[in-house]
């Protein structure tokens, strides 16, 4: 069962500025549990920057090459092929979710990936700065896809940004900064909460950065939803006290959760997932739980407050 919840991770880091040794880089350092590191924070807004990489699988070509707009291999990009853009999250690369997960699903379909690599600048336990770095990658990106739209090496239509946690608000950035292209489809998988619970819409990934809503659900359920036969499919309910008190029950008004979700889909779903893959059961709500209490990080009271409150929805 999916539900639209979440939980904030609070960690304690011991920081002292240091003096900066790489231009446009704002550097200090850590001590966590006995270990030195460093957190890295951007401070211009220069692109290309070396620490923002896009890296190319193709089905010919699945161990990836990495790219750079001074020599672009332009005989590995057809525009009429759909181009899928992933973009990994906190503490991440561009091996982490969601890239294992979904490229090898998009390469058996013969589907050109773009798999973005910044470590450097969303690493553990750094997320302050991770998330102030954030924006500077999607100005990177943006940049980057902008030149691959003007040199007609892709198409906007087959354009397709997925990101992961943190990443979901680098899709988002870029949506809102390429205003010469306005990107249809970006898919936010479990957009990040600390930091982005705020009014100002360009600072975090929003229904009218493209034509779509993100979808809030974890890489392995759309990974799923890409090939499965019987769908992922969810019925509407105005909001999750409605839900959870059986207010709602399943009938016509529906539509498919992930990757084939119609572009128009708007509102609030609910289904039940299997334990393990394969997670979809279609239109299968014989047996549909209702039941939050005991099945999630919530304790008791707090999903009591939520459903006196309707705290969610």
């Amino acid at each position: 069962m999916m539900y639209s919840l979440w939980s904030l991770l609070f960690f304690i880091v011991f920081s002292n500025q240091e003096p900066r040794d790489e231009p446009g880089i704002e550097v200090s350092s850590f001590e966590d549990e006995g270990s030195m590191g460093r957190c890295w924070r951007l401070r211009d807004e220069k692109c290309p920057n070396p620490d923002i990489n896009f890296w190319l699988f193709t089905k010919a070509n699945p161990y990836g090459m990495k790219l750079s707009l001074d020599n672009l291999p332009i005989d590995k990009f057809l525009p009429l092929k759909p181009l899928k853009v992933l973009i990994h999250g906190f503490d991440g690369h561009r091996h982490y979710t969601p890239n294992f997960q979904l490229r090898p699903r998009f390469l058996e379909l013969d589907i050109n990936v773009i798999s973005l690599d910044f470590p450097k600048l969303v690493k553990s336990p750094c997320y302050s700065e991770a998330v102030h770095n954030a924006k500077y990658v999607g100005r990177c990106t943006a940049h980057f896809l902008t030149t691959l739209l003007e040199r007609k090496l892709v198409a906007i239509e087959g354009l397709h940004l997925i990101g992961f946690g943190l990443g979901a608000h680098v899709a988002g950035f870029v949506g809102n900064l390429m205003t010469k292209y306005h990107l249809e489809h970006i898919t936010g998988l479990d957009p990040a909460k600390p930091y982005y619970l705020v009014n100002d819409t360009a600072e975090k990934l929003d229904r009218m950065d493209t034509h779509y809503c993100y979808h809030n659900r974890s890489a392995e359920y759309y990974a799923e939803s890409i090939t499965t036969p019987i769908g992922f499919i969810g019925y509407f309910c105005p909001n999750f006290k409605s839900f959870a008190t059986g207010v709602c029950v399943p009938k016509e008004d529906t539509e498919t959760m992930g990757f084939h979700a119609h572009p128009q889909a708007r509102g609030r779903y609910f289904l039940d997932t299997n334990k393990s893959p394969p997670y979809a059961m279609g239109k299968n709500y014989m047996h549909l739980n209702r039941q939050l209490k005991g099945k999630t990080f919530l304790n008791d009271d707090i999903i009591e407050r939520i459903l006196e409150n309707n705290s969610i929805g």
